[in-house]
């Protein structure tokens, strides 16, 4: 689903109409979703003893995943999508704006967005 809306947004940076999306680095948020797409799909495997863990994802054993690499990796997400926010909130303002009647006709802004 993400990597849909991705491509999406590819497609409106390519527009020749000034939309304000340039600053967004789309191969930056592919990473991060494959990041993020490893650790939500895998499992860890914790040593009870020693307390190490190894994450498990397609069957694969993965240890390049430490708690510190974890903490940047959300770091870096959220930092992401506080950016994609704020475009989202001056589109959203946009929509109300330009097409009144379709944004009161539905559930709110996000929903003619989606």
């Amino acid at each position: 689903m993400f990597a849909k809306r991705l491509e999406n947004l590819e497609i409106l940076q390519a527009l020749p109409v000034q939309l304000n999306l340039n600053g967004m680095d789309i191969a930056n948020l592919r990473r991060l979703n494959n990041l993020r797409n490893v650790v939500a799909h895998g499992h860890f495997e914790q040593d009870p003893f020693g307390g190490e863990y190894t994450l498990l994802s397609n069957r694969e054993r993965r240890s390049d995943f430490p708690t510190e690499r974890l903490n940047e990796i959300t770091e870096e997400l959220n930092a992401e999508a506080r950016s994609l926010h704020a475009n989202t909130a001056f589109y959203d303002a946009l929509v109300d704006l330009i097409l009144p009647d379709l944004a009161s006709d539905s559930e709110g802004p996000a929903e003619t967005m989606t």
